[in-house]
C-alpha cells in the first residue's frame, strides 16, 4: 500500500484505473502530507496536473510536511 503514495523503482504510482481508498487517522498525524506527496507524485508521473483542495488557512498556517525531493 504505502508504494502507491511514493516513487521510486517499484513502477507507476498512479494508475489509470479507477481504485477508491480511505485514508484516516487522528488530527495532526499526517494524512494531508500524504496526500500531498501522492497528488505531486502522480502529477509529475503523468506531467499532468492535479487539484488539491483543502482549507486554505490551515494551509498557510500549517503547510504539508514535503520530502525533501520537493523544491
Amino acid at each position: 500500500m504505502p508504494d502507491r503514495f511514493f516513487s521510486g523503482n517499484s513502477g507507476r504510482v498512479c494508475s489509470t484505473s479507477e481504485q477508491f481508498s480511505l485514508l484516516y487517522g487522528p488530527p495532526a498525524c499526517g494524512k494531508t502530507s500524504l496526500l500531498f506527496q501522492f497528488a505531486f507524485n502522480c502529477a509529475t508521473e503523468s506531467g499532468g496536473e492535479v487539484v488539491f483542495i483543502c482549507n486554505k488557512k490551515r494551509l498557510e498556517n500549517k503547510p504539508p510536511f514535503l520530502s525533501q525531493e520537493i523544491y
